[in-house]
C-alpha cells in the first residue's frame, strides 16, 4: 500500500512472518550465504541493472515493530507488490488443511493454471523449496503427511501469478496462510493476519460434518459436531473487526473422495475442472449443490463463511483422491478438483482472466 508521508511517497508493506507493517526500503538487506543470512551491502552499486539483479536474491530483515518474533527475513521479492492477495485455509487442527494445502501448491507447480490464462512463478525459492520438502511424501511418494502441531498462523508458500497475455498486465503476489482459527483471539498476531486477510478458503472435514455417510475409518460410530469452533472464532473475529462480507471466502468440501458415492457429489465429481466448464453459471450450479448436501445431512453449521460473505463458493475437493490405509495411499495421491477454491478467488479477486471482480461467489 502506498501511502504520502508529505511531498514523499513511502510503500507500506506488511511482513508475513510476524503480519507487523512496516515503511519499506532498501535498508538492512541480507543474502544467504552458505545457509546464514549475511548482511548486503548496496551502498556502492549505483548501476540499477546490477542493484536490481543483487535485490531479486536478497532478503530484507523485517523491523518486526511488535517486537513478539525472533529475528525473521523476507524475499526482497515481496516488498515489490504493494498489495499482496493474502489468502488464509482456516480449520481446526486436522481438518485436512495441510493436505489441500500441499495439492494446491502441487497443482501450482505442474502448471495447472496454465489453461485458464495464468502464469506462476514461485515468489521466494528458498521458502518455496522448504514447502515443497515438508510436503514431498505427499506429492511424490503417496504417503500421507504427519500431523503438524498446531500453529495460529503460519505462513506457507508465495507465487506470482499473472496474465500470460502481453496485452493484460495483471500480475499480483498471492501467499498462502494455515490458520488454525480456534486460538486466534488468544494471540495478536492472529489478529494482526485477519486485519489483513483478502480472502478465505474455509476446510470442512466430512469425518466430523457428516460421519454417517463415512463409515468407516475414525468417522464410525462419531456423531456429526456441531460445526467447526475455527469457523466460528474467526467469522466472529471479522465481524468485530472489519467488514466481513468484503472477503471473498470459499468453502471447501475436503476428503470428497470419502463420499463420492453420495449424490450429488459424485456427479460433481466427475466432472473436470477444465477452462471450458469453470463458468459463473457452473461454480453457482455447484454452490447451490454443496449448500444443498450440507443443510440436507445436519451440516448447516458449516455454512457460516457461506452466509457470512457477499461472495462465496462452496467446492467438493479432495487433496488425496483415496481413502489411506495408515499412513499409505495404496495407489498413490490423485487430489481431485483442489483448484477450484483458488480460481473462484481468482475470479472473485479480479486476477483471472476473462472475469471481473467480484464475480463468481454470491450469497
Amino acid at each position: 500500500m502506498a501511502k504520502k508521508n508529505g511531498s514523499v511517497t513511502v510503500r507500506l508493506i506488511r511482513c508475513p512472518i510476524c503480519l507487523d507493517q512496516f515503511v519499506w526500503d532498501e535498508q538492512d538487506m541480507y543474502e544467504m550465504v552458505n545457509g546464514q543470512y549475511q548482511p548486503l551491502d548496496l551502498s556502492r552499486i549505483g548501476d540499477r541493472v546490477k542493484r536490481n539483479h543483487l535485490l531479486r536474491t536478497a532478503y530484507k530483515k523485517c523491523p518486526n515493530p511488535s517486537g513478539d518474533t525472533d529475528a525473521h527475513y523476507m524475499a526482497s521479492t515481496y516488498g515489490t507488490d504493494p498489495n499482496p492477495l493474502i489468502i488464509g485455509l482456516v480449520g481446526t487442527y486436522a481438518t485436512g488443511k495441510t493436505h489441500l494445502l500441499a495439492a494446491i501448491v502441487g497443482a501450482l507447480v505442474r502448471g495447472g493454471l496454465q489453461p485458464f490464462g495464468l502464469n506462476v512463478s514461485a515468489l521466494d525459492i528458498g521458502l518455496h523449496k522448504r514447502f515443497l520438502e515438508g510436503v514431498r511424501r505427499l506429492l511424490e511418494k503417496g504417503q500421507v503427511l504427519p500431523q503438524t502441531p498446531p500453529a495460529v498462523v503460519g505462513f506457507a508458500d508465495a507465487f506470482v501469478i499473472g496474465s500470460a497475455s502481453a496485452a493484460d498486465a495483471r500480475t499480483r503476489t498471492v501467499a498462502f496462510f494455515d490458520v488454525a482459527g480456534e486460538d486466534l483471539q488468544k494471540t495478536e498476531k492472529g489478529a494482526r493476519f485477519l486485519m489483513a486477510a483478502d480472502a478465505l478458503i474455509f476446510v470442512v472435514d466430512p469425518v466430523r460434518a457428516t460421519p454417517a455417510l463415512v463409515p468407516f475409518g475414525d468417522a464410525a460410530g462419531q456423531a456429526a459436531q456441531l460445526g467447526d469452533d475455527a469457523f466460528g472464532v474467526v467469522l466472529d473475529q471479522l465481524r468485530s473487526e472489519r467488514n466481513l462480507l468484503s472477503i471473498p471466502t470459499t468453502v471447501a468440501i475436503a476428503k470428497a473422495d470419502l463420499l463420492r458415492f453420495q449424490p450429488p457429489v459424485d456427479r460433481w465429481w466427475r466432472s473436470p475442472v477444465t477452462p471450458e466448464r469453470f463458468s459463473a453459471e457452473t461454480i453457482a450450479a455447484e454452490s447451490r449443490d454443496a449448500y444443498a448436501f450440507l443443510y440436507q445431512h445436519g451440516a448447516e453449521a458449516w455454512l457460516g463463511p457461506f452466509h457470512a460473505s457477499a461472495h462465496s463458493t462452496l467446492h467438493f475437493v479432495s487433496a488425496t483422491g483415496t481413502n489411506p490405509r495408515g499412513d499409505q495411499l495404496p495407489r498413490g495421491a490423485s487430489p481431485q478438483r483442489v483448484l477450484l477454491p483458488l480460481l473462484s478467488i481468482l475470479a472473485m479477486t479480479g486476477l483471472l482472466p476473462g472475469f471481473e471482480r467480484g464475480d463468481q461467489g454470491e450469497s
